[in-house]
Formats: structure tokens, sequence, C-alpha cells
């Protein structure tokens, strides 16, 4: 081990000093007195022998030891300790030479040392002997051939066993003839006087065995026998005389038909020798005999109406002759058979008789009674005729037929009843069963344009003509009688119009209602596969061949759906109450239908939109304030939102990526659509948070497979965002809001959500869009940014300047009523509970409003038309939390305000909470 030295420590400390040599001064001897000395103590002497001094590899020696003038002794080499003086000792087992050593010492220190060395010679291998027989198994008197060899150099080789005498010691053969069997032993012997002894046995089997019979062993000419035979010492057998081929050792088989005496012959084979046996079987000549037959029905009793299933045999039969019975019986029949009977309608009996050479059968009876049934079964397809979709939009001279899904079917009773007999539904494929009892004397099918399911999940979605009291569409087929216990009825609702975009008229336009409904069953199952509990409020649409693009002055501008001037397809989330002679509108889907103006019933991208309406009002939120838009607008940013959510929806619903609309006017004119997966808005100019076209792509890349993205999340997390982060935020709902939750759902898409909102010219992040840059082309970047406005609330309350703006207005009438920068946001963090003054002031003539949401909900109004103050001002009662100040001037808005058209582009407000 290497030390360092030590502080302190001098070189004189490192020097070794070697010891002086010893020296001895012996006393001169004489004579003389004295005591003569002390006596020296005499030198020990040590014996040691092995016993034997060679061993073979593995063996012991005994080691034998004395000693005198010893007082203790050490062994060493290859032994080891300490020893007594003298003994006898076994050594270990020695594999190589070993020299034992052991060494004595007297009392005085002297000592003595004897070695012996025992050698270990090298071990004789023990002879490694085989031995074989070819062949081990023969016949008695034949020969085998016995093979040998041996090595380890052995000196003899003795055989023993079925043979004797000495053999060659490196191997051989010899061929022996065997009588019986025995065992060849041979045993092989080294110098060293080890040996092996090794065998090889030879069997000698006896020839074989055959056993052959016939039962029985006498038959009629053209009837068989049962051979049967067995064998021992078999290896194979083969067939001759009356029948031929390779047969196993034993078995059981059918005879050919036999027409003279025949001798059927077995032979054997095996090692010992082949053997042959044979049995005969003696044929006697008889008459045919006659043919017989049966016949049975099943069931034997059926309802009025019912089959039964006619199954017949023979014997002896070369062909068979029904009679009697029911349509379709009577006639020539083969000798064996199963037929199903016509509708039975009265207990019928069937007869069947059978000849062969020997004669007739006795006919043979099967009888059915025919019971009145105790219920109907009706059973049948509900569908209804739509026109294909063509790229120049709906080709009415060219129509398919498609399964009406899950509606209602009933069955009536009578020709006019309104009696409820029985209640189904549609399966997927259009297809219903319903049992009746008792059974009517006559019935109608109605189907119903409706889909209601309660318990989990849940829907009840129906279609009902809003010029005719809210009546629910349904689809009757003729008067049915039955007359038996099932029966058919198919229903398919025609299309009643054809020519040129549908203008012809040809009669009820009945499949319209199972058209719009089977859209909606789309779009819940799009549901439920996302949310399987899912529970949708109800919600019905209102479609009449009345329903028209136009509205009346009596209802200024609102839907009047007793008329059927409802202006467009639309979705209404709460009821327009009655004013003047202009009826309420009750809440749901409004479709149009007048076939001379633009019908909607099958536009399916159209109808599935409004149902993405009603989505976010059943199970998310919509913030839209409504109005008309265009696909190329800037508009607000939670109109935006929705309506980019209605087309995605539809597409999310139809698997389609494009959106479709269609006209009555000519082609090329008559469709209307854009394709979510290119970019929908005219230009990069019009990408942003506040084009619907970018949500609807936004989300479409979203869903969808890897086309021109990198993402394909599918429906279930987009519905998870709207139903939580859309539905619970307390900023407005937008496409911020749904890409913060997306992003916080699915942390591993992070990075390509916001490639796509890149993409869309979209910078701001999270749920109020923070640090957005796009200003939409506005005249100044403060009449769009920010999104919302984000003050402290210090700032709220020496004031907080936003603008309202109407830099992208209709183009008539100019205003901005749900453009980008007419209304303005403000999120505002209350740090307490209770009453707080919130104004919004603006230059003099103009008229400021505000609204306070708190998560979607109007919380406070500032309104005081006509108000053109400038001042806006209320007590608002909060809770501590967050919430959202919408604030706009009036005047920018249009009729809502003002019918005179804003002479600013531009009005900056002052908004302060104390």
């Amino acid at each position: 081990m290497f030390h360092s030295l030590s502080r302190g420590s001098s070189l004189a400390n490192l020097i070794k000093f070697a010891p002086l040599a010893a020296s001895l001064t012996l006393a001169a001897c004489g004579g003389g007195g004295g005591d003569g000395g002390t006596t020296p103590t005499p030198a020990p002497t040590v014996s040691l022998s092995a016993s034997p001094t060679t061993v073979s590899s593995g063996a012991s020696t005994a080691l034998t030891w004395s000693s005198t003038n010893a007082a203790s002794c050490t062994a060493s080499g290859g032994w080891t300790g300490s020893r007594a003086t003298s003994g006898t000792e076994s050594s270990p087992a020695l594999t190589a030479n070993t020299t034992f050593t052991l060494t004595c010492s007297n009392s005085a220190g002297a000592t003595a040392s004897q070695s012996v060395t025992v050698t270990v010679a090298a071990a004789t291998p023990v002879p490694v002997v085989t031995i074989s027989a070819n062949p081990t198994s023969l016949a008695a008197g034949a020969s085998s051939v016995i093979s040998w060899s041996a090595t380890n150099t052995p000196t003899s080789c003795t055989a023993s066993g079925a043979w004797s005498g000495s053999k060659a010691v490196g191997g051989g053969t010899e061929t022996v003839t065997v009588n019986a069997t025995g065992t060849y032993s041979l045993t092989c012997a080294n110098a060293g006087g080890s040996s092996v002894t090794q065998s090889a046995t030879v069997t000698v089997v006896p020839a074989p065995t055959v056993s052959i019979s016939v039962n029985p062993t006498s038959v009629t000419s053209g009837s068989t026998t049962a051979i049967t035979w067995s064998s021992t010492n078999a290896t194979s057998c083969t067939a001759s005389n009356g029948w031929t081929g390779a047969k196993a050792t034993s078995g059981t088989e059918t005879s050919p038909a036999l027409t003279t005496n025949t001798t059927f012959t077995l032979s054997c084979t095996g090692i010992g020798g082949t053997t042959a046996q044979s049995a005969t079987a003696t044929v006697s000549v008889a008459p045919p005999p006659a043919a017989t037959a049966t016949l049975s029905a099943n069931p034997t009793s059926v309802a009025s109406g019912g089959t039964t299933l006619l199954t017949w045999s023979s014997t002896n039969a070369t062909s068979c002759t029904a009679t009697n019975g029911a349509a379709g019986w009577a006639g020539a029949k083969a000798t064996t058979g199963t037929q199903t009977s016509a509708a039975l309608t009265a207990t019928t009996t069937f007869t069947i008789t059978c000849t062969g050479a020997g004669g007739s059968s006795a006919p043979q009876n099967a009888t059915v009674t025919v019971t009145a049934p105790t219920s109907l079964t009706v059973s049948g397809k509900i569908a209804y005729v739509r026109p294909t979709t063509t790229a120049s939009g709906l080709d009415y001279t060219n129509t398919e037929t498609r399964n009406a899904r899950g509606v209602t079917v009933e069955i009536l009773n009578g020709a006019a009843g309104s009696t409820v007999l029985g209640t189904t539904k549609a399966d997927a494929s259009g297809n219903y069963t319903v049992e009746v009892s008792p059974v009517p004397a006559s019935f109608r099918v109605r189907a119903k344009a409706e889909l209601v399911k309660t318990g989990t999940p849940s829907f009840d979605f129906r279609v009902l003509d809003n010029t005719a009291s809210d009546a629910l569409y349904v689809l009757d087929s003729t008067t049915q009688t039955p007359a038996g216990a099932t029966i058919t009825v198919n229903l398919t609702a025609p299309l009643g119009r054809t020519g040129t975009n549908g203008t012809t008229i040809t009669g009820t336009r009945a499949s319209a209602p199972f058209a719009i409904i089977d859209m909606l069953y789309n779009a819940k199952e799009l549901l439920i596969g996302a949310q399987p509990t899912v529970a949708l409020s109800a919600m019905n649409v209102h479609w009449s061949t009345a329903n028209t693009a136009t509205t009346t002055a009596a209802c200024s501008g609102n839907p009047n759906p007793v008329t059927g001037d409802i202006g467009t397809t639309f979705f209404l989330g709460a009821q327009i109450p009655a004013a003047g002679t202009c009826p309420a509108t009750p809440p749901g889907i409004y479709v149009l239908g007048d076939a001379t103006d633009d019908t909607d019933e099958f536009d399916l991208s159209v109808i599935a939109h409004e149902f993405g309406h009603y989505y976010e009002d059943a199970l998310s939120r919509s913030d839209s304030m409504g109005g008309s838009h265009a696909l190329g607008d800037k508009s607000d940013i939670r109109l935006a939102f929705s309506e980019g959510w209605g087309n995605v929806f539809s597409g999310m619903v139809l698997n389609n990526s494009t959106y479709s609309d269609t006209f009555v006017s000519a082609p090329p004119n008559n469709v209307y659509s854009f394709d979510m997966e290119a970019d929908s808005p005219p230009s990069d100019s019009f990408e942003g948070a506040f084009n619907e076209g970018s949500v609807a792509q936004l989300i479409w890349d979203v869903f969808d497979g890897a086309n021109d993205d990198a993402l394909a999340l599918g429906f279930s997390p987009i519905h998870s965002v709207m139903t939580s982060n859309i539905r619970n935020t307390t900023s407005m709902g937008s496409i911020y809001v749904m890409f913060a939750g997306l992003a916080a759902n699915n942390p591993a898409s992070s990075a390509a959500l916001t490639a796509l909102m890149t993409g869309e010219q979209i910078s701001g992040s999270g749920e109020w869009g923070a640090g957005e840059t796009n200003t939409a082309a506005a005249a100044a970047s403060a009449d769009v940014l920010p999104m919302f406005y984000e003050p402290s609330w210090a700032q709220l309350g020496s004031g907080v300047g936003v603008v309202s703006s109407n830099n992208f207005p209709d183009a008539a009438p100019t205003y901005s009523y749900n453009r980008l920068g007419a209304r303005r946001y403000v999120r505002i963090n209350f740090p307490a509970s209770g009453t707080y003054t919130i104004s919004a002031t603006g230059p003099p003539n103009s008229d400021i409003d505000f609204v306070l949401y708190r998560r979607g909900v109007v919380a406070c109004t500032g309104f005081n038309p006509p108000a053109a103050d400038g001042v806006e001002q209320s007590s608002c009662a909060v809770q501590a939390a967050e919430y959202t100040l919408e604030v706009y001037d009036c005047s920018n808005l249009g009729d809502a305000c003002t019918t005179t058209a804003p002479t600013s582009l531009r009005t900056p407000i002052t908004v302060k909470v104390q």
C-alpha cells in the first residue's frame, strides 16, 4: 500500500538496518573442578513411509510415521496441519503424483524432516462395446446378422447367451440361424481387468392367424351380408374372390349385393409368413317384397294461413304418387323427400302411395288440423324515395330508395280506425316486426316520422306540419285483411315530384319528412357513439310544402309558421311570442319546402347544420347573436364559431367534407357548395377567428383522417370540449375556447393544433385569444383588437377605452349587427360579491349599450333606448367571479337601434366599473 510521509517525518525513519551477525563463543574445556556443565537436548529423528507408493487416479495411500526426541510434528506438501509424533493416516484421493512431508521439532527448537512421494498411474479406459442384430424380428429358421465393435483397447471379447466362444476384439459380423427367440451377449475386458457386457435380442415371430365369417350365411338374391374378420401377427391383409382390395388386419364390411353363392377369401401377411382363410355366403332367390311407404306432417296443427312440412319415405319402391291435400301436393313424387305445403285454411289430409316390383304400398295419410290463429305477426320494411345527388344538384328524374331507420311503426284497426293494436320501431335496415292479438279483421300499418326513445340514451325528434297545427307526418298502408298468422306489409314513401329540379308535383310529397328524420338518425348515432348515455331534449322539425323563403310585414321580418312564410331554414332555441296578428313561433328546426321557391328536405348538409345549432342549445352553448351571414364575412367571433360549428357538424354527421345546398333555379346555379378540406374563405385576408369558414376548416381538420393535416382525433374529443369547455367558459364561445380545450385534453396534439391555428391566420391563445394580431384589415387595429380587453381592477375604476366600429358592414343596409368590431368584450374579475356600478360613455349622439354575462347567461344589462346621449349606466349585483362585458354603439347595429346609417366607422367608448 502506498503511503505519503506524515508531517514531521525524516529520512532517517526510512532507513532499514541489517541485523548484526550472531556470534557464539565456546568456553574452553579442561579438567578441574566444577559441576561438569549442562547436558544438551538430543536432536529429533523422523521416519515417514507410504503404502503403496504407486496408486491409480482417485485412489488413496496409507501414510505411516514415527519420531524420536520430538515434541511436535507438522505435515506439509500433500497434507497439512499438526500431527502426533507417530501414527498412521489415509491420504486424500490422489489424481497426480504427490509428495508428503513431515517435520518434527524437539523442545529446544531443533527440527528434522522426511518426505515420501506417491506416484499416480494413468487409468486404463473401460472398453466401449456395441452390438446389434439385423433383423431383430424374423420367422423361425431365418437368419440374422450379429454385428459388434469394441474400443478402448480391449484384450478379449467373449460371447454368451444364444451364442458362445471368443470373438474378434476389433469388431465383426456373424450370421446366425434363429429357431427361437434369444439374446446375444458380448463381454469385452481390458488389461486392467475392467469389462463391459452388451446384448442384442432376436425375436422369432410366429406365422399369422386369420379368422373370417359372414352373417348371415344365407341371404336372398340382391341382399348383402356382413363380413367380419380378424388376424394375429399380421401387418397387411388382401381380399380376393367375392371381394377385393387391401383390408385392415381386422374389421367388418358389408358385401356387395349377392345374386349367387359367394366365397370371401382373406390372406394376411406378417413377418412369420402368409395365411389365408375363406367364408361362404349362400344366396337364395325369393320374390321381391311389396313396397312400403310412410308420410308425416310437422306440425300436425297450424293456424289458418300456416304451412306444414310433409316428409315421406318408402322401401322396395320405384315411384310414388301423391293425392288429396292442398294445392301443389298431388302428382308424381320421388321415393323419398320433403315438401312445404301451401297455406292451409281448413283441416287437410295428404295421401301418398308408392309402387315397386313387388307391388304397391297401402296409401299413407297425414292429416293437418287448421285452427284459427290467436295472434297475427305483421312484418315488412319502411322506406322512402329521394332524388339522387349529383355535382349539379338534385336529380328528380333519377331516384333512389333508402331505409326509414328507427321510425315508429303502428298497427291500427280497420280501414279508418285510430286504435293502436301494436307498435314497434324500424331497425337500422328499415325492417319491423310486430305481433297483434287477437287477430283483427282488417288493419293498417302506419309509419310515423319520428325518432323516440326513453331510458338511456334518450331522444324525441318529430317532423311536424307547421301549416296544419303542427300535425305529425305519417304514412299509412292500404287496408289489409289477414289470411293467416303472418303477413308482410311494406311501406315506401313516394317522392311526389319530378321534372327539372322537382318542380312538377305528381302526388303527395310523403318522402320529405322521412328524409328529414333519417338525417336526424345519423346525427343521434354520432352523438350516442361519443356519449352512450346522452339524454337529448325533445326537438321538433317543422316542414311544410308551404314553407317559403319570404316573410311578411305583419311579422316584422319574423317567421309566420301558420302561413309558412319562414324566410329560410333555421333553428330556433326559444319561442318567439305572438305579436299583433303574427302568431307565436315554437322552438325547433324550420325547413323550407315550397317546390316552386326552394326546398331543403333533401339538402342533408342544411338540416344537419341546423341540428348542429340544436346540439349547441341542448348539450353545449351558443353565444351567437344570429343574423344574416356568409362564408366570406368577417363576423363577430361568437357568430363565426356558431355558424362554423353548424357547417362542420353537418360534415361530421354525414362524414363528408363538402357542404351542399341546392336551389330551384336552373343549372349551374342550382347548387351552392364548399369543401371544408380546402380553404373555404375567398382568400387568406379573410382567414381568422372571425370567419366561419376558418372555424369549420379547423374543426374538420381535427376530426378527419390525416389528409392535409397531422390530426385525426374524431368526434369524441370535440364533443368533450363542446359539452364542457364551451358550455362552461367565462369567455365567449369561440374557436379560441375550442382549441384551448382540445390542447388541454390532448397534450400530445398541442403542437399540431397550434400549427392549424397558425395556418388560418390565428395567433391568439387561450380561451381569451390573448396575443391575437390578425386585424382583419380593419381601418385601425384598435377597431378589432384585442379580441377581449383584459384590464386590471384599477384600470376599470379609472376607465378603459374601447372602440365599437362599423368596418365590415352588410352590403345593404350598411350596418354591422353581427360583424367583427361592432361589439367589443371586456374581461372583468370582480374581487368580491356585491353591487357595482357599470358605466359606458361614448361621444354625443351615440347610443351606447352593454350586457354583462356570466358563463353565457345575462347577469346585467345597460339599455336606455333611444338614449342618444352617449352614456349608459346600471347597478349590477354580481358574485366574486369572472364575467364578460359586451359593449357597443347601438348605432352600428342597424334596425335594432336605428334606421339611419352611422356617420362614422368608429365610436370610442370608456368603460368604468366602481
